[in-house]
């Protein structure tokens, strides 16, 4: 940025060399070096303050600052960059120079690992190119043109993002209404089904993924989808095959959210084949939502030597800022199903709830814990705070219910006479009709053995 803001081509202007360099030399910012009259003096030391003035200076060095971004962006997409140069030596009609040119921009094409939505962009510009030179030069081909490569990679082009975007918006919008804003959607769906495109690994991907989720009965869907990550995974650049990835594993955890158990062990090699592949590790960095999913699933198979070697590998990539805190709560979960709840108690007491869903889940998991450990006082006074917690909170959808009702149960497993048979029958199938609450297994075992 610096050679930038210093080369006579971009700037000719001393003082916004000065300005670049003041900003270069703070070690911090705050008030004292960052106030606008002590900024203008620096660089207009003989000057009277003219807040015009700075702000028409600020506004020339934020312009080379994006070209300064725009410039290494170009860079790190070196076919665009080859084709930009390809173009710029044929305007001037240049055309030894621009064979050359070409040539190494055919090896670029040919050698490049990724077959998504971009590289088949990058293949319709060269074919696209490479047919209007052809007919520009009077190029005469038998029983060969582009035309075929061009149109392919331009349907493929078009498909996967309007399948990409069918993907992503099905967490939010119904099925009928997505066809309605995607007017596409249903023909690029029939012509794959017919047979076309079968050539794209990104259409097929992401064609098996949208089925998957538009329609998660048809299982046989989600079993292609897999193992076509598995298959095809380096051919996405990290960002997109990490999106593919947890569009797979939320198709699972939807799954499992239907009851059906048999996608814990699914979503599960999911993560494990992401983590080792680094998929899910982004610029050095795990998520905390993936971090608390990989450990729960774990631990729903009871995997608990691998779960504690999880927490022991993966917590140095949490966010630094959270990161304590994220491994405090989840090595808590930890102990809980373990069962070891004084270590578990104890690590909850230290954990600073910034998410409200991380709030609602150790109480749940004291709630359990009190009961178990018969603290029927801090129980009692858990339940009462649990509730108020719950009905000041306005966002938290079906988790609301789900909580309510492990309360209520809760209550009456407290009140209830449950050495009667017919009052534990009783509230046992209460208990079991009750479409939404949490614990729900944990509240039977416990009026089972009452």
């Amino acid at each position: 940025m610096g050679k930038i803001v210093q080369s006579p081509y971009f700037n000719q202007r001393a003082d916004v060399i000065r300005l670049f360099e003041y900003l270069m030399g703070l070690k911090k910012i705050d008030r004292d070096n960052w106030h606008r009259e002590k900024i203008f003096t620096a660089i207009y030391p003989a000057e009277e303050f003219e807040v015009k003035k700075l702000r028409h200076l600020s506004s020339f060095l934020l312009n080379l600052i994006k070209t300064y971004f725009k410039l290494i962006e170009h860079k790190l997409h070196p076919i665009a960059e080859q084709m930009t140069l390809c173009q710029s030596l044929r305007n001037r009609g240049l055309l030894p120079s621009y064979e050359i040119q070409w040539n190494k921009l055919t090896k670029l094409v040919k050698a490049n690992p990724h077959q998504n939505m971009t590289a088949h962009l990058d293949q319709f510009n060269y074919y696209f190119q490479q047919e209007d030179f052809n007919n520009n030069q009077r190029i005469k081909r038998t029983g060969y043109t582009f035309l075929s490569e061009t149109s392919f990679h331009l349907n493929a082009f078009f498909a996967t993002g309007i399948l990409r975007q069918a993907c992503m918006q099905l967490s939010t919008i119904r099925q009928n209404k997505l066809q309605e804003r995607n007017p596409f959607l249903k023909t690029i769906i029939e012509e794959i089904e017919s047979g076309n495109l079968n050539q794209s690994i990104s259409v097929q991907i992401y064609y098996h993924a949208y089925i998957a989720l538009s329609k998660p009965e048809d299982e046989a869907n989600f079993s292609v989808l897999r193992n076509q990550i598995q298959e095809h995974w380096k051919s996405f650049p990290p960002k997109e095959i990490r999106d593919i990835y947890l569009i797979a594993i939320n198709f699972c955890i939807r799954r499992l959210n239907k009851g059906h158990r048999n996608y814990i062990k699914e979503a599960l090699d999911l993560y494990k084949q992401g983590l080792a592949d680094e998929v899910l590790i982004e610029d050095g960095k795990l998520s905390g939502f993936d971090y608390k999913n990989t450990l729960r699933l774990s631990l729903a198979l009871k995997e608990f030597d691998w779960a504690e070697k999880f927490l022991e590998i993966y917590t140095q990539y949490l966010p630094k800022g959270e990161r304590e805190n994220t491994h405090r709560y989840n090595l808590a979960f930890f102990y809980f199903n373990k069962p070891d709840y004084e270590k578990a108690m104890d690590l909850l007491r230290h954990v600073e709830f910034n998410d409200v869903f991380n709030n609602l889940d150790a109480r749940r998991m004291l709630l359990c814990m009190y009961y178990e450990l018969k603290e029927y006082d801090a129980l009692e006074s858990l339940l009462d705070s649990f509730t108020v917690f719950i009905h000041r909170q306005k966002n938290i959808g079906y988790h609301r219910n789900n909580y309510l009702n492990l309360i209520k149960f809760m209550r009456r497993i407290l009140k209830g006479d449950l050495l009667n048979p017919t009052k534990r029958k009783l509230l046992a199938d209460k208990i079991f009709e009750t479409e939404s609450v949490a614990e729900k297994d944990w509240l039977l075992k416990q009026v089972a053995t009452s």
